[in-house]
């Protein structure tokens, strides 16, 4: 550990946190938040959700993102009238936030809940007071994002052969990038990019493969024009050359 300053350590003390009991899990450092909404496209909210301290790993504050929460503590805004509100009122900080969320309470911590981890979306200052005090869990509101499967093995398959991809969630559009190039899917459907990466399996990189992907080009867009088959044939030949380069 650090060595802290003089006045930290009085804090600390002061709240009932002994510098002997702090722990590793206050000392490494926590998850960065990074979530694909392109695979993890569905969440469930859940209130008075029993949120076990062990499994917190990190905040989605930009101040705090990837710090331990012994530093977290050091650099939370207004540390020390928060010390003092502490010292005035302990039950708001620790021991009401295990208790059911009452009617009139619209201030307690938020959580997002992802792969069986949490991040704290509000409520940082009391979550890492609980941490330090070495609570064992608090009720709090978290939302919780589930993955598609199918959307997590289209996304692997782009990747496996050599596609960069990007989601804007504020958009709600997916860019595909391979070279010096890219393509807009602003219909981002498991079944209209599955049949991008179909035809573009199909390109056929061999000395006379000119015929058989005259032939894919032409069958693309006589038979099942769709954004799809338009993206395809628009950067075809940029595409021949990308797989020919992955080769």
């Amino acid at each position: 550990m650090k060595e802290l300053s003089h006045t930290l350590k009085q804090e600390l003390e002061s709240m009932g946190v002994h510098l002997f009991e702090i722990d590793e899990s206050n000392l490494s450092k926590t998850k960065q938040f990074r979530c694909n909404y392109y695979i993890y496209d569905s969440d469930k909210q859940h209130t008075n959700h029993v949120v076990y301290i062990k499994e917190i790993v990190g905040t989605l504050h930009p101040s705090y993102e990837g710090l331990s929460f012994l530093d977290i503590f050091t650099k939370l805004k207004r540390r020390e009238r928060i010390v003092s509100n502490y010292l005035g009122n302990s039950s708001y900080y620790t021991e009401q936030l295990t208790r059911d969320i009452s009617s009139d309470e619209n201030d307690r911590p938020c959580f997002i809940k992802l792969n069986n981890e949490y991040y704290v979306d509000t409520g940082n200052h009391r979550i890492t007071i609980c941490k330090l005090k070495k609570f064992d869990y608090i009720v709090a509101n978290v939302t919780e994002y589930f993955s598609n499967p199918d959307k997590q093995k289209l996304w692997d398959g782009y990747i496996r052969r050599g596609f960069k991809l990007d989601y804007d969630s504020t958009n709600d559009r997916l860019t595909v990038f391979f070279d010096d190039d890219y393509l807009y899917f602003d219909d981002r459907t498991v079944s209209e990019l599955t049949e991008f990466l179909i035809l573009y399996d199909k390109i056929s990189i061999h000395k006379l493969g000119f015929i058989k992907n005259r032939k894919l080009r032409s069958q693309s867009m006589k038979y099942n024009y769709s954004n799809a088959s338009f993206q395809f044939n628009r950067v075809f030949n940029k595409l021949l050359q990308f797989k020919k380069n992955s080769c």
